[in-house]
């Protein structure tokens, strides 16, 4: 009989292969629809978007899942707070974007209206204040069938609109859409599933709390939005609409991938940090373990990715998103970074220096974002794939080396990339 736990893990495990696998299929699909032009222009205002949609979440997820599971008595009050927090935080980065967007590019740039709708659907994401709760529970299989229906409407949605030919900025409401509703569907499985919470009414000095706890959180994804995005985003001033839809095309084939390292980790973390109070060897093990795994499975994923890329290109996408085979070339390996980072994070987790992994995070934003102002410039997208390399390399793997905390991380990282060395001898 499956343990609660690990019913939860399959739970969320299946919802991120399905969407994986939909997302992919349609992602494609619409994007040789629209062409890279007006692909760019709906890249661009989600990329923007992104920028500023971690101050909608204030840091909370995790924070308020760790309450809700710490106090369920006080579920009530929880919930009620954080809603009217997340919903405060979606209007702030709805005028954000928008106000900041109108202020640099002015309301005539098409732009604009694929950033109105897409941060308006931060506003709807208040409603996951619930989600946090199922998952508090380890009752992730009622949030699977939420996820699972707006997947499935707004998909089709997506297909009808690109069989009746509708431009960008239809395809662009989708996304409110789609926040929308998933907001009402988890409010509906809260009133069927949630009748041991007890209603409560929002606190100012619980605000407070969640705030202050969740502001490292919130700062470490400011961070990380910076170094995933704001390539586009520069692409999209330096460049024009068709090089970042080129590009756009190329990170998401790259990036693809990145849900299996995230899996792997998140599967196996808790074992690590239980081993971690009964033998410093089996501890250091199972990282050194995992390290190696995820780099040398995708090394073999970037080597190949390396010869077809642009192969597969211009079978998916045909031969005006040719540019893009390149690019992808070099932002395939990005993945190692991102494979190594995510599996040393047991680490950080596991050891209490969450500050470490805040600074690294950082660090690889303000290399991004340097480099990006030099290459762009200079080599186009090619530059920017090349930045986006560089700070992969730095946040996930050259940090450890910086701080003498963090010199068994570097050690561990180090240990892991020569195991398969080490095994043969």
């Amino acid at each position: 009989m499956k343990s609660p736990a690990a019913a939860n893990t399959i739970w969320i495990l299946s919802e991120r292969a399905i969407r994986l696998a939909v997302g992919l299929v349609v992602g494609v699909w619409v994007a040789r629809y629209l062409g890279p032009e007006q692909y760019g222009v709906l890249s661009f205002g989600i990329a923007w978007v992104a920028l500023f949609s971690t101050i909608a979440t204030l840091g909370l997820p995790h924070v308020l899942t760790r309450d809700l599971s710490l106090a369920p008595d006080s579920a009530g009050v929880l919930l009620s707070t954080a809603g009217l927090l997340r919903l405060a935080g979606g209007v702030a980065c709805l005028f954000l974007a928008t106000g900041i967007f109108a202020a640099f590019h002015g309301t005539g740039d098409p732009r604009m209206w694929v950033v109105l709708p897409v941060a308006t659907g931060t506003v709807f994401h208040a409603g996951d204040v619930i989600e946090y709760w199922f998952r508090s529970r380890v009752e992730w299989k009622y949030v699977f069938r939420v996820r699972l229906i707006t997947l499935g409407v707004a998909t089709f949605f997506r297909i009808v609109l690109v069989l009746a030919e509708r431009n960008v900025l239809w395809i662009a409401a989708v996304i409110p859409l789609e926040a929308a509703l998933t907001a009402g569907l988890l409010l509906v499985q809260m009133v069927l599933h949630g009748s041991r919470v007890k209603p409560g009414r929002p606190s100012g000095e619980v605000a407070a709390r969640l705030v202050r706890d969740g502001f490292p959180v919130l700062l470490a994804g400011v961070a990380i939005m910076v170094y995933t995005k704001i390539d586009q985003v520069m692409i999209g001033i330096f460049l024009a609409n068709y090089e970042v839809g080129v590009y756009a095309v190329a990170v998401r084939l790259a990036t693809v991938w990145y849900v299996i390292p995230t899996a792997i980790t998140q599967s196996v973390l808790p074992g690590t940090i239980a081993a971690r109070d009964r033998s410093r060897t089996e501890y250091e093990g199972r990282i050194i373990r995992v390290v190696a795994l995820l780099f040398w499975c995708f090394l073999g994923v970037a080597a190949a990715v390396t010869f077809s890329g642009p192969l597969v290109i211009r079978v998916l996408l045909g031969e005006e998103y040719g540019a893009a085979g390149p690019a992808l070339q070099i932002h395939i390996w990005s993945g190692l970074g991102v494979s190594v980072g995510v599996a040393i994070q047991q680490w950080y987790l596991a050891e209490n220096r969450l500050e470490i992994d805040l600074y690294r995070t950082v660090a690889g934003a303000v290399v991004n974002l340097g480099l990006n102002l030099i290459l762009i410039p200079r080599a186009g997208i090619f530059g920017a794939a090349l930045a986006t390399v560089a700070a992969q390399v730095v946040a996930a793997y050259l940090s450890a080396a910086w701080f003498p905390t963090a010199r068994d991380a570097w050690r561990l990282l180090n240990a892991g990339i020569a195991y398969p060395f080490r095994t043969v001898r």
